[in-house]
């Protein structure tokens, strides 16, 4: 293998510069037809990523935060109207659609409080991520009782 005239580390057929100390080696041979280019990154190459936070409030966890306290509002009302007691035929379709709605809801303000707890401001996701929680036993209660 040939070696560079200036470090004296060997260098592969076909390179134009040395790899260890950047010398150029002269011209590309003429019995090679085709050359790849290939980049190597090193770490002068890479800029450290920080998270920006292109505002001071914490929106994955404001989301969660209303959407799990809507879901729980929602589900006081649905029990305070008596849609959770099951009749002879079990559940009306309209009472399980309610329950969807109002479950979508919910997984929204859990997964949002999930995101959300990569902001700074942890406080609104940990709270609608409970509110989420509490809606997620309410809602076990609701099915659990129907079953009997």
């Amino acid at each position: 293998m040939p070696r560079c005239p200036k470090c004296g580390q060997e260098v592969m057929g076909g390179k134009t510069v040395c790899n260890y100390c950047g010398e150029k080696l002269g011209n590309i041979p003429d019995n090679i037809q085709k050359q790849r280019n290939i980049s190597i990154i090193t770490d002068d190459d890479t800029v450290t990523s920080q998270t920006t936070v292109t505002g001071d409030r914490p929106i994955g966890g404001l989301i969660s935060l209303v959407t799990s306290v809507v879901s729980l509002i929602a589900i006081g009302i649905f029990l305070s109207m008596g849609m959770h007691h099951a009749g002879d035929e079990g559940w009306a379709v309209s009472t399980i659609a309610v329950l969807f709605v109002i479950m979508a809801f919910a997984i929204t303000g859990i997964m949002s409080g999930l995101i959300g707890l990569n902001h700074p401001k942890k406080i609104p996701s940990i709270i609608g991520l409970v509110l989420g929680s509490i809606f997620v036993v309410i809602l076990g209660f609701i099915i659990a009782s129907s079953m009997k």
